[in-house]
């Protein structure tokens, strides 16, 4: 018996991070580029769809998450210390 009951926590988390940035963001007037809003889109889909695959193929989705998560650091904000 395979369980589905989690299927749609890689979904909640996207929108969750949608929230956070650039809806964070975007509700105090600072509009992100388009590049950035792209990247984090591409990436953001891209490990909520790895991750629903997550126990099937899990060394493949650990290396593209891995890779995603680099990638997306880039165009991330950057916070002055």
């Amino acid at each position: 018996m395979e369980r589905t009951d989690n299927q749609f926590l890689p979904v909640l988390l996207l929108g969750a991070q949608a929230a956070v940035w650039p809806g964070y963001a975007l509700s105090r007037g600072a509009a992100p580029t388009a590049a950035d809003l792209l990247a984090a889109t591409l990436v953001g889909g891209l490990v909520a769809v790895a991750l629903t695959v997550r126990r099937t193929r899990p060394v493949p989705v650990l290396i593209l998450i891995a890779a995603a998560c680099a990638v997306g650091t880039s165009s991330t904000p950057r916070t002055a210390s």
